[in-house]
């Protein structure tokens, strides 16, 4: 049957920034290669069902900007947060060759604790390509006694739909779903 071995390696840099009027950046470069030794690997896209074996791989650069903007008041015992949220993604389209299984990228699920994450798969087989932007906006009641309560809402949008996302994934089209959580 299908097999696979591989090899991963990640490295990166990350640059926190405090501005002027105390909104916050964070500048990350990245850079992630994948060698896969796969055996007997079916091709998706081949009516034939052709299969492949041997060495593959890919290399993954990615450039983001993060900024966060959070606006605090306090009115006696009750503190207040409103705080915008973008993030901007730079890596090239095309990184998944489909040469590479993927097993441990299959549960994929898009909620409001992976829209900004740099890559939203749960595992190393997919990765997510092409320019894109995050942005949501969190919301915040805070009490003296430590009582809260919070809201966030958010989207993301790509320059070009992605077919690595399973129709239904909430990412398949170029904005997605909306997110949120209470």
């Amino acid at each position: 049957g299908t097999g696979s071995t591989r090899l991963s390696v990640d490295g990166g840099w990350r640059l926190p920034y405090i501005g002027p009027l105390g909104d916050l950046y964070t500048l990350t470069a990245s850079l992630r290669g994948d060698a896969y030794w796969v055996n007997d690997v079916a091709d998706p896209d081949n009516p034939n069902n052709s299969r492949s074996s041997g060495l593959t791989g890919r290399v993954v650069p990615q450039l983001a900007l993060d900024w966060r903007y959070p606006l605090v008041r306090s009115t006696g015992s009750i503190g207040q947060l409103i705080e915008p949220i973008v993030k901007f993604a730079l890596s090239p389209h095309g990184g998944n060759p489909k040469e590479i299984p993927n097993e441990d990228s299959q549960d994929f699920e898009f909620d409001d604790t992976n829209l900004f994450n740099s890559n939203r798969f749960p595992g190393l087989d997919r990765v997510e390509g092409g320019p894109r932007v995050s942005y949501g906006l969190r919301l915040g009641v805070f009490g003296s006694g430590g009582g809260r309560t919070t809201a966030f809402i958010g989207q993301s949008y790509r320059a070009r739909a992605d077919s690595t996302f399973e129709a239904g994934s909430g990412l398949e089209g170029n904005r997605s779903d909306l997110v949120g959580r209470i």
